[in-house]
């Protein structure tokens, strides 16, 4: 059944400002107590669409109805969705699944191709392909006349679907393409080339394949590309009649229209459709003047899901809370999303013609009912930062202005990330809120911050952190912090982040240590100059404008150094939580910091995680994580809550 099947849109926001609507991800229920699950519609056929259910070392399938919203669970999320006659066969599928390209043998310099017809488990052969460099990309059209075939030797190829005929062959250069994105009449490809640290100009692209033509717009950075951390950045018209494409060259990430009916002239040229500064994460075109956007309209925290008429320049918010980590997805007459409540990321549905907003009920049958997560049941207060950014403050349960609570201030990595109200849009944070909302749990107050360089409020404010690592950065934690003393009575003040947060929390804690009780740094950075040396290529390079061994940037990277700072500890302590096998950040960097601390007798122990990369991926990592920050902070005690099965 759908659980607010009909219920409008309006009279469900209403409820839900209301604070008496709660949605619930499994409809099968135990008392145990468990990691955020994090759901998200994967693929869609028809009136069919699966459900991948992510947390911690599992993923649970399910294959769901558009007509029940009901759903059974699958082995994958491809296994009702394909046909049985593809599996096992590498391929490419059209939109409507009626066609496919089989990908056969494939030697070093060609590659064998047959185009099929789909018929219920049947494979139809239509015709063969023999192309005479290995294949790169494979598109059909969305209205099924067309396949465009790119190739290892830059070349893309038009065939007719109806007759296999080749209607065009063009040149076009691989390197650096991505966000490629084809017309649903397959006459135009759009792609993207991100900007790189060695200068070259980040560009957007628009191919007209039945002439050859393509138009260009370039545009240049002095930071790293911050588009090519977006899940889209082109949608076509339903009638191929113009694009919208995603650029925040004015600031916010904002959406733009090109007019196809129209000669493409000499340069990519499109005109702003939304003038609001606001940032816009995803949209998808319903027809040819409706889209539905993800964006950050009312906040910088507050992701909402929108109906905007283009040629009206009219906007309607359908619901607040949206992910915007996960891309909407068009199955029949609905739109499919991802929703943050105290628990996770719950899949809901969107009934155009019906105004009716439904959660999709995902239940398992394998026997082995999903535990409940522990919801986040704070209500969040936000403080605005003087540099721009947000913290948000979490206070526990049965808070009193006249008690005295210890302070932890969670710090997000990235940094072109963002903090959250409740848990966060990323699965792999799901484990720090569950251990932040364990310390909560215990008398703790949470304090999450967007610093300089985080995600949501623009270009400007990203670039900001750029040649002001450990400075800016730094000087928005410890306002965080002042603010938070403003709000509660605060005592000991605990530093925590991951990753980029990681390195601010032991910034942080040496650059004022008499405010702090101690730091934990889980996956950090704790020697730019190390790191930045090591690999020239490093993204991090752009924070400092250069490498370590160019005279003129060590200024930068000795203001971000620790520790250069660290001989200031005194009783303070510092944990360091690494995977062995990081490769985004070496293992070695979290112990060239302890042997360091070591050596000038400071309080530091290191956790090694034996088989985790960057991001941890273990039950047991989170069970272990969870209890020794929980016994950091005072609470050993009580750290057995941290224990998963």
């Amino acid at each position: 059944m759908r659980v607010s099947a009909g219920v409008s849109v309006k009279k469900l926001l209403a409820v839900a400002g209301a604070g008496i609507f709660a949605a619930s991800l499994f409809t099968l229920r135990t008392e145990a107590a468990g990691l955020p699950r994090y759901g998200r519609v994967q693929a869609v056929s028809g009136e069919t669409f699966s459900v991948n259910v992510h947390s911690l070392e599992a993923d649970s399938f399910f294959s769901c109805t558009l007509l029940s919203l009901a759903c059974a669970e699958i082995a994958s999320s491809s296994a009702a969705l394909s046909p049985v006659a593809l599996n096992g066969k590498a391929h490419v599928l059209s939109s409507d699944r009626a066609l496919a390209l089989l990908v056969g043998s494939s030697g070093s310099a060609s590659t064998t191709l047959s185009l099929v017809a789909i018929e219920g488990d049947a494979l139809r052969p239509l015709k063969e392909i023999l192309l005479s460099a290995p294949l790169w990309k494979a598109f059909f059209s969305s209205d099924g006349t067309r396949l465009v075939i790119i190739t290892k030797d830059n070349r893309v190829t038009v065939f007719d679907v109806a007759g296999g005929a080749k209607l065009s062959e063009w040149p076009f250069v691989r390197e650096r393409t991505e966000f490629i994105t084809l017309s649903p009449n397959g006459r135009f490809l759009a792609f993207y080339k991100s900007a790189t640290l060695s200068g070259d100009d980040r560009s957007y692209s628009l191919m007209n394949l039945d002439t050859g033509v393509a138009v260009r717009r370039a545009e240049s950075l002095v930071y790293w590309d911050l588009l090519s951390e977006e899940g889209k950045l082109f949608s076509f018209a339903p009638d191929s009649s113009h694009l919208l494409y995603l650029s925040d060259e004015q600031g916010q990430p904002t959406l733009y229209q090109v007019d196809l009916t129209k000669p493409l002239g000499k340069k990519l040229a499109g005109k702003r459709i939304i003038t609001r500064s606001y940032s816009v994460s995803d949209f998808l075109h319903w027809d040819n003047e409706r889209i539905f956007l993800v964006a950050n309209r009312e906040h910088p925290l507050t992701w909402s899901l929108y109906y905007f008429n283009i040629r009206k320049r009219k906007i309607d918010k359908i619901t607040d809370g949206v992910s915007y980590a996960l891309l909407l997805k068009r199955v029949g007459n609905h739109i499919t999303f991802s929703k943050l409540d105290s628990k996770g990321a719950v899949p809901y549905v969107y009934d155009v013609k019906g105004d009716a907003l439904s959660e999709v009920n995902v239940v398992s049958v394998s026997g082995a009912p999903h535990p409940n997560p522990d919801p986040i049941s704070a209500k969040p207060r936000f403080l605005k930062l003087s540099g721009g950014g947000t913290a948000v403050l979490y206070v526990p349960d049965g808070f009193s202005a006249k008690r005295t609570y210890p302070l932890v201030a969670w710090l997000h990595g990235g940094p072109y990330r963002q903090t959250n109200a409740g848990y966060h849009p990323y699965g792999s944070y799901g484990m720090f809120d569950w251990t932040l909302e364990k310390l909560r749990a215990q008398g703790t107050a949470v304090l999450k911050v967007d610093y300089r360089g985080s995600y949501g409020y623009g270009r400007k404010f990203a670039e900001s952190l750029r040649e002001k690592v450990g400075k800016g950065d730094v000087a928005d934690v410890l306002e965080a912090v002042t603010l938070a003393r403003g709000r509660l009575k605060v005592g000991k003040v605990y530093l925590m982040g991951n990753s980029y947060g990681g390195y601010l929390a032991l910034r942080t804690l040496v650059e004022k240590p008499s405010s702090f009780e101690g730091a934990v740094s889980v996956s950090g950075v704790t020697d730019w100059m190390t790191l930045v040396g090591a690999y020239a290529e490093s993204i991090f390079r752009v924070h400092f404008g250069g490498t370590p061994d160019e005279e003129k940037f060590a200024p930068r990277y000795n203001q971000a150094s620790v520790a250069d700072r660290a001989s200031r500890l005194t009783t303070q302590r510092v944990l360091l939580f690494h995977g062995k096998d990081d490769t985004s950040v070496s293992f070695r960097q979290a112990q060239l910091m302890h042997d360091f601390l070591k050596s000038i007798k400071k309080n530091v122990e290191i956790v090694p995680y034996e088989g985790e990369d960057h991001v941890f991926a273990k039950k047991a990592t989170a069970s272990d994580m969870c209890a020794r920050v929980l016994t950091f902070m005072g609470y050993g005690k009580n750290s057995a809550q941290c224990q998963l099965d």
